[in-house]
């Protein structure tokens, strides 16, 4: 019978089992894969090799195995799932001309900070695309929006809180965010070079 993703892990953390990660490794590969795949382009523009991404596979899977807690309720595929966007991200020169992003990792950034996901994944290599194109925008407001925003990992500021801080109404916080979003979704899906927005 096969191990669990959890038996496989407490024996790399207990006995650091070359055969276990070896089997958690295999198991994940497709995953690992695809998810480097989506980020081939970005990679590539920012002048990084993506066979060196994709080589790095058992160190990804390790450094996951070592760092996930199955009583935050949260399955390792998903769990090694962020890991690995993760590393892909730190591939990415954010500030590079050509480099773009599919739409739906800003989606996913937006709604998981929105919707305060339980599970605290971090996106602070994200977050440095999102303000790389945050400063292009003329009304600097927008930008202060979304720092008041998401300052904080573990869940958002209120609207009320962040008008206070801005002298601005609740209401003029919430469209300086939608006019924003907008801006940053319509940047994301093309495939343009940065410019002033």
């Amino acid at each position: 019978m096969d191990k669990t993703d959890t038996q496989l892990i407490t024996e790399i953390k207990l006995y650091n089992s070359n055969d276990a990660l070896k089997q958690l490794s295999e198991r994940h590969s497709g995953l690992y894969m695809q998810i480097c795949q989506k980020y081939t382009p970005a990679i590539e523009a920012s002048g990084s090799y993506m066979q060196d991404v994709t080589a790095d596979k058992d160190f990804v899977v390790f450094k996951a195995a070592l760092s996930y807690d199955e009583t935050r309720n949260v399955k390792f595929s998903t769990w090694f799932g962020n890991q690995a966007r993760f590393y892909c991200l730190k591939h990415i020169d954010f500030k590079h001309p050509k480099v773009s992003l599919p739409p739906e990792e800003l989606n996913q950034f937006i709604d998981k900070r929105e919707g305060q996901n339980n599970e605290h994944v971090e996106f602070e290599q994200f977050s440095e695309y999102v303000k790389n194109i945050l400063e292009q925008i003329q009304d600097k407001r927008i930008r202060k929006v979304f720092e008041l925003r998401y300052a904080n990992h573990d869940k958002v500021t209120t609207w009320a809180t962040i008008g206070k801080k801005m002298g601005v109404s609740t209401q003029t916080a919430i469209n300086l965010h939608s006019r924003g979003l907008k801006m940053l979704r319509q940047k994301v899906s093309s495939n343009c070079s940065p410019d002033t927005i």
